[in-house]
């Protein structure tokens, strides 16, 4: 009985700290980022105080924001202007705008964000089309009532349908100039639903989706890097091509000739590098399962060009926009014994003037 009642007094105590630093501080949900030629604006999202939650529009959450010339003054201004500490603890979302994610300063304005006070790492990177403090703005939790949980059911959805990546704060950072596999973000974006019109699936993308919903807030496509920064996008559906090659479990919606089909990879595809040649040779292997609807039948023949022709597009619009989002340097670099002759390779170089080699092995599944 003893060792209960000292359990039960442990408890209230640590619930009763817990509570008073969480009276103490803003806890801050999202963090978002705008740049251009005047400075920088930050905006935070935070449950707003009790007193104000009913009244706020913000369904019981305020957004605080502030400008500078670089991103830690605009920070300073922000702490000093707050009522409370910011507590960074449980951010889910560090939004940037795409002005700012595509300049040369993406890497150092990441680690300042990753240097802030207790920042979590395991937040998840998003480049925002249009005003990255407008989306901070938006975030609103429209199904229950904590924004953070609502926060982490939508991105982890957006990615494991596939139509997103996945990358945190901590990925992004490890990945930034390594040479080796550069990172890609989750293109996000508000809609405001003025498009009606239809829209092919390989061109949607994050803010242009001609759909109605009380959440205006769009996750769909991908940023690209080269490295250091946001080179362009690629769509929701280009994006599920490429969570195909990755394997883990996912899935790729398509049609030939008006029937559906389902591809499901039976494994990551297969990556290697010829350096001996020149041009360079990047081969892609990928085997993949076939599912069409009950009664109808698909020629596998026609269906497994289809999808190399796809799969050829989609790595000539990353080798474009100077992406290496497979990771072909990581394979490269295993041939090498010193950082000095590898650095000397220039596979960046070798890279952007690569030739593809592509093929898909197809196998009906059982209905």
């Amino acid at each position: 009985m003893r060792k209960i009642l000292l359990l039960l007094l442990a408890a209230a105590l640590l619930t009763g700290c817990a509570g008073r630093q969480m009276e103490e501080e803003t806890v801050v949900i999202a963090l978002a980022v705008d740049q251009d030629a005047d400075g920088v604006r930050l905006a935070v999202k935070a449950p707003a105080a009790a007193q104000q939650a009913a009244q706020d529009d913000q369904k019981g959450y305020w957004t605080l924001q502030a400008a500078g010339e670089t991103f830690a003054d605009a920070m300073t201004l922000l702490n000093a202007s707050t009522p409370r500490k910011l507590n960074f603890a449980q951010v889910r979302e560090v939004i940037i705008s795409e002005e700012a994610s595509a300049g040369d300063g993406l890497p150092d304005l990441l680690r300042s964000i990753a240097a802030l006070p207790r920042m979590r790492a395991a937040a998840r990177v998003i480049v925002c089309r249009g005003s990255a403090c407008r989306m901070a703005e938006q975030l609103k939790p429209y199904m229950g009532l904590r924004l953070s949980r609502y926060a982490d059911d939508s991105l982890s959805d957006a990615a494991q349908k596939g139509f997103t990546p996945d990358t945190t704060l901590a990925q992004a950072l490890r990945d930034l100039g390594s040479g080796l596999t550069d990172p890609l973000f989750i293109l996000g974006a508000v809609n405001d639903f003025s498009s009606d019109a239809a829209l092919a699936v390989s061109d949607a993308r994050a803010g242009s989706l001609p759909r109605k919903s009380p959440d205006p807030i769009d996750l769909f496509g991908a940023a690209l890097t080269d490295g250091q920064r946001v080179t362009g996008t690629i769509s929701g559906d280009e994006m599920a091509l490429l969570h195909l090659l990755m394997g883990g479990g996912h899935t790729y919606a398509d049609t030939l000739s008006g029937t559906p089909v389902t591809l499901c990879a039976r494994g990551k595809a297969e990556l290697s590098v010829d350096l001996a040649a020149r041009p360079v040779r990047l081969r892609v292997r990928l085997l993949c399962g076939a599912q069409s609807p009950v009664g109808t039948t698909v020629d596998l023949s026609a269906l497994q060009s289809q999808t190399e022709a796809k799969l050829l597009s989609l790595f000539q619009t990353l080798q474009g926009l100077h992406c290496d989002a497979l990771g072909f340097g990581d394979r490269a670099v295993r041939g090498f014994l010193f950082t000095a002759d590898w650095e000397r390779l220039d596979f960046k170089r070798l890279y952007r003037e690569a030739e593809w080699d592509v093929s898909v092995t197809l196998r009906r599944l059982s209905d």
